[in-house]
């Protein structure tokens, strides 16, 4: 093994990569030498109580080039609204979307939005010079359903996300442009619009099935404020970096901080996505790294981490390969190196005997597992029936055929202390 602090130092790095798997980052030389913006086409902009952020769209959907409202609670996609910055004349501006821990702008040679996440996971939404539009145009299967409840409000439900959202007027005009077509809404275009030459805004939230009771009381100012000050108190706990990483260290706890996600359905406890753009569910190994980068600093988030399938764990002790809100994953495993990484844990930062008692039997029946119902031929070495089973997903070993009893994964259930 390496020494410990160097490893420990990694897994803090390494996060910036472990949670945004599928993503395709690619950092700008500017922005490892500062973090003060980046780009949420490439790094999703979000906070830890939102099942909402602001992205580009994921290479498998299809969808136009842009910035995008995402839902992550269930499907991969998620892409819900093209964000648009529109002239006068209804034209579309174009504009680079820029990113910092409290806030989102978009900014053309006369328009400029800015988004911020409030309180309680919602969206607000501001413009002035222009207009924004909200365009549901790229779904092409599965027409939204938009309604105007009163002059204020608009509700949107999206049968192909699986996805509803409250959007309220909060300054200036909302507009709807949805003709019902019988049993859907054509086109799904809805625009924000000064009254006059002052700030327009609104407040989108994805809600479940009745209209959320949020008040809308802090000013826009005030929502970015908290977020600035929050993101700060998470990082600064956070392991030190030799020198020259303090940026890759910013940008690695903004992934975590904003990437985790309050409780919603199958989400029982506090847990971090690997990413809230494509890869928005929580692996069965992944959350075992974050889990390692948090010990130190955060203890009982980490712990959560670490327990994130106590609660899915199947009869047989079996975890699922992943699972988000929506809906759990069980044609895959993960390997289990959940016992290296909880000696890991014991060695940064003791767990206490109480949580070790609360992790003992929950390891020992993902172990069992693995030993009585992946060693078909009863030889002492367990299989893997996937690629995607060690992790290494598309690697060349698959070529050998399955089942297959992989070198990496047998270790894992051989460890010593």
């Amino acid at each position: 093994w390496r020494p410990l602090r160097p490893l420990r130092e990694n897994i803090i790095l390494q996060s910036t990569h472990c949670s945004q798997r599928g993503a395709k980052i690619k950092m700008s030389t500017q922005m490892t030498q500062t973090f003060s913006t980046f780009d949420p086409r490439l790094v999703p902009a979000s906070a830890p109580d939102s099942w909402l952020s602001l992205t580009g769209p994921t290479g498998w959907t299809g969808c136009p080039p842009g910035l995008y409202v995402r839902t992550c609670h269930n499907t991969s996609g998620g892409e819900a609204f093209l964000i648009e910055l529109l002239d006068g004349n209804g034209m579309v501006l174009p504009a680079d979307p820029v990113s910092t821990p409290g806030m989102t702008f978009l900014e053309s040679d006369t328009v400029r939005a800015e988004l911020a996440f409030a309180p309680g996971g919602s969206l607000r939404i501001r413009v002035r010079g222009g207009r924004l539009r909200l365009t549901m145009q790229h779904l092409t299967s599965y027409a939204p359903i938009c309604h105007r409840i009163d002059a204020r409000r608009l509700q949107v439900s999206l049968t192909i996300l699986n996805s509803q959202f409250a959007l309220t007027c909060l300054a200036g005009r909302l507009d709807l442009d949805a003709p019902w077509a019988g049993d859907h809404s054509e086109l799904g275009l809805i625009t924000l619009a000064p009254a006059d030459g002052t700030w327009a805004e609104m407040a989108l939230e994805d809600m479940q099935s009745s209209w959320p009771a949020t008040e809308h009381r802090e000013s826009f100012q005030e929502v970015v404020g908290r977020r600035e000050a929050e993101y700060a108190a998470f990082c600064s706990p956070l392991p030190p970096v030799p020198p020259g990483q303090e940026a890759a260290r910013e940008l690695a706890g903004y992934i975590m901080w904003s990437c985790g996600v309050p409780q919603r359905n199958r989400v029982v406890r506090p847990v971090i996505l690997m990413s809230k753009a494509g890869m928005n569910r929580v692996w069965s190994w992944d959350h075992c790294f974050i889990a390692l980068g948090l010990c130190t600093s955060h203890p009982d988030l980490a712990w959560h981490q670490f327990q994130a399938f106590v609660e899915h764990q199947d009869a047989d002790g079996c975890l699922p390969d992943c699972y988000n809100a929506g809906h759990h994953i069980w044609e895959f495993v993960k390997p289990p190196i959940h016992g290296w990484a909880l000696l890991r844990m014991m060695e940064w930062a003791d767990p206490g005997v109480a949580r070790l008692k609360e992790a003992y039997e929950p390891l020992v029946r993902w172990t069992r597992w693995w030993l009585n119902h992946r060693d078909h031929d009863g030889d002492g070495l367990v299989e893997i029936h996937h690629g995607n089973d060690t992790g290494a997903d598309n690697s060349t070993l698959m070529g050998l055929g399955m089942p297959l009893a992989s070198p990496e994964t047998v270790s894992y259930t051989h460890l010593r202390a």
